[in-house]
């Protein structure tokens, strides 16, 4: 099953140029480890961090929603989703990401 990408991903520092490898690998259902994907959530919360290892599990990888943005290390994810809503705040004067993300899902 294809992993659902954000049409505009969102690209961390430490994975610029990799990518594309990464994501044609968790496409096709290798495990990957040591990235971390910035994904929506289903529920009330807006944004969720995995580590690219949990996608070796079914129940994980079927379920997972949208990903917004790829990261080489927990640090940095979290450093790119601080950015988005600083970003969001700044657009909207609000911080719903899920509705400011919209147009590039």
């Amino acid at each position: 099953m294809m992993l659902k990408w954000a049409k505009d991903l969102i690209i961390g520092t430490s994975v610029t140029g990799k990518s594309a490898g990464i994501m044609k690998k968790l496409d096709a259902g290798e495990t990957v480890t040591m990235y971390f994907l910035i994904t929506l959530t289903r529920g009330a919360d807006q944004l969720e961090i995995i580590n690219t290892a949990y996608l070796a599990q079914k129940h994980v990888r079927d379920n997972l929603p949208t990903i917004i943005g790829i990261a080489g290390s927990k640090p940095e994810a979290k450093q790119m989703v601080e950015g988005l809503v600083a970003e969001c705040y700044e657009a909207t004067g609000g911080a719903d990401l899920k509705g400011y993300l919209q147009d590039r899902i």
